[in-house]
C-alpha cells in the first residue's frame, strides 16, 4: 500500500517505559477520585461562565469574614480553587495527547484493515480459481463479511383486549 500515512514501530522496552511512565504520573495524584454517573449529576458544574462568580466570591469572603457562613472554610475553597486551575492545566495537555493517541490508533487500525480486505478479495478470487490453500485462507477470512441469518426482531402487535 502506497499511500499508508502512518509507518512506525514501538519496540517492546519503549512500550514498557511509557507505561511505567503512566503509573508513575497517576501516582503523582494521590487525591483523584472516580465519580459514579448519579454523583457527577449532583455536582454543581464550574464551567467557564461560572468561573468569575466563583472568583468573585473568593474574593468577597476572603475580604469580609462576616459574609462568608459558619460552615465554609475559606482557605479550603482557594485550595480548591488552586487544585481545580492546576488539574484544568494538565487536563488540556492530557487531552491533546489523548485525541493524538486515538487518531493514531485509528489511522494506523484503519490501514491495517484496508491491507486486510485486499488480502481477504484476493484470497476470495484465489479460491474462486482453486489456487492451492485459498480454501483454508478464504474459510478463515470470511466470517468477518458473512451476513448474520437472524430474522430481525418484528414489531409486537399491540395486544387485543
Amino acid at each position: 500500500m502506497n499511500n499508508n500515512e502512518v509507518s512506525a514501530v514501538m519496540e517492546q522496552e519503549t512500550y514498557n517505559k511509557i507505561m511505567l511512565m503512566i503509573d508513575e504520573l497517576t501516582s503523582l495524584f494521590p487525591s483523584l477520585i472516580t465519580l459514579s454517573i448519579k454523583e457527577r449529576k449532583k455536582c454543581h458544574k464550574k464551567g467557564d461562565r461560572s468561573y468569575s462568580f466563583v472568583e468573585n466570591a473568593y474574593s468577597i469572603g476572603k475580604e469580609f469574614n462576616e459574609l462568608v457562613p459558619p460552615f465554609v472554610d475559606i482557605a479550603e475553597m482557594k485550595k480548591d480553587l488552586d487544585y481545580e486551575d492546576k488539574l484544568s492545566s494538565i487536563e488540556s495537555k492530557l487531552r491533546i495527547l489523548s485525541s493524538q493517541l486515538s487518531d493514531t490508533r485509528l489511522k494506523t487500525g484503519s490501514e491495517a484493515m484496508k491491507a486486510a480486505v485486499f488480502i481477504y478479495n484476493f484470497v476470495k478470487l484465489a479460491q474462486k480459481n482453486n489456487i492451492s490453500g485459498s480454501r483454508t485462507a478464504y474459510e478463515l477470512l470470511k466470517p468477518r463479511f458473512e451476513v448474520s441469518r437472524r430474522p430481525k426482531n418484528k414489531p409486537q402487535e399491540p395486544e387485543k383486549k
